[in-house]
């Protein structure tokens, strides 16, 4: 399990996010999902909010320094899905 503590908390329903939690595997459903998007950086960004189980709409409002640091400690749970669309 990866724990990403984010430095600029995302505010929704009246509380915050401040850390997301990527906890599980990535599933076929997840990658038919990301499929649908057409640029790397929206499949890339479908895929962590599945695997941190945060509804989408709510992961893309987390900042692009923050975006970035996810990017650089969950790298190896998305190594095995590159290259193979």
């Amino acid at each position: 399990m990866v724990t990403v503590t984010l430095k600029k908390p995302v505010e929704h329903d009246g509380g915050k996010l401040t850390e997301l939690h990527f906890n599980r595997e990535a599933e076929v459903g997840d990658m038919i999902l990301a499929s649908r998007f057409s640029t790397n950086e929206e499949k890339t960004a479908v895929m962590l909010a599945a695997l941190s189980d945060t509804p989408l709409p709510l992961f893309k409002k987390i900042k692009l320094p923050d975006f970035n640091r996810i990017l650089d400690q969950t790298k190896h749970l998305l190594s095995d899905l590159e290259g193979n669309e």
